[in-house]
């Protein structure tokens, strides 16, 4: 197999036919972050920004801009939104019907992994150095908001299952409520609960959605329109129950926010692992949630 041939079968194809993630492109694209990681930083650092808590803070609203994008992607994609407009009129169908039509939000190496983490990306560090520039870094998180709400108020007229999303949040915030008094007892910094929410978040949402919305929804039991976990690493645990993915998820959460919090770390350093681990789970955690939510 030539290197074309290569590229093509393991990353074109996986992208463009649905078929997630395999070993190579994992790998591939892991390797592509540790070198941005590396980038983000160094600039980061170049330009005198400040890596502390209010900066971790301002990230999320973008993190949870990329997710509802890639969400609006998934609703045109998988037809929700074809659906709900065929069986609805009001003014939000109208609002559907340009965005399909103009392709703006098509299913297109932009909106999809990895495209849509240079575009959010770029969003975000353009905005970051306008705060920078003119001191008002504090703005930087209500930037985020703004561009973010626009987004999030697409998907809620879809909503077709809010239980689901629901049980995510509750075993997400039943997590970080056990969580806080165990920190609180071993003395960790309270701010690392930002790492535990964010990846109990993304393990809850993996678990509800296929252990528990594949088991008792028709959409799933008749149809076979069911969930499934398209990365390499999850499926490697060879077990029956995705709750074990959670547990890990949440266990490997809680291992990082001791070391970061009892180990001799810079703040600059240990704020930027903050930030990279929690957009690591907040961004996929979000992204299930939204699209249970909508039935994507």
């Amino acid at each position: 197999m030539d290197i074309g041939s290569f590229f093509q079968e393991y990353f074109i194809d996986y992208m463009w036919l649905h078929k997630g993630y395999n070993i190579y492109n994992t790998l591939t694209f892991a390797l592509v972050a540790l070198v941005f990681i590396w980038i983000i930083y160094y600039f980061l650092n170049k330009y005198k920004i400040k890596i502390d808590k209010q900066l971790v803070l301002s990230i999320i609203p973008f993190v949870l801009l990329g997710s509802t994008v890639r969400v609006v992607t998934d609703s045109i994609d998988t037809g929700a939104m074809q659906r709900y407009n065929a069986a609805n009129s009001n003014i939000f169908t109208s609002i559907y019907s340009n965005l399909i039509n103009s392709g703006s939000y098509a299913y297109g190496y932009l909106t999809v992994t990895p495209g849509i983490y240079f575009v959010i990306a770029g969003i975000f560090f353009f905005f970051l150095a306008v705060c920078h520039i003119f001191k008002k870094m504090h703005y930087l998180k209500y930037i985020g908001l703004i561009i973010l709400i626009p987004h999030l108020i697409l998907l809620l007229p879809m909503t077709q299952y809010p239980l689901y999303p629901a049980l995510i949040l509750i075993l997400a915030a039943v997590t970080v409520f056990v969580s806080y008094f165990i920190f609180k007892k071993i003395n960790i910094e309270k701010f690392m609960l930002t790492i535990v929410g964010a990846h109990a978040l993304d393990g809850a949402a993996t678990f509800i959605s296929i252990d528990i919305f594949n088991r008792f929804e028709p959409i799933c039991t008749q149809f076979g329109k069911c969930y499934s976990e398209q990365h390499v690493f999850p499926n490697m645990l060879g077990t029956n129950t995705f709750f074990v993915f959670f547990l890990v998820k949440v266990a490997i959460a809680l291992l990082a926010a001791y070391i970061l919090s009892t180990e001799k770390i810079k703040a600059r350093e240990k704020y930027y692992a903050v930030l990279i681990l929690l957009v690591i789970g907040l961004a996929p955690g979000m992204r299930d949630l939204l699209r249970i939510m909508v039935g994507a």
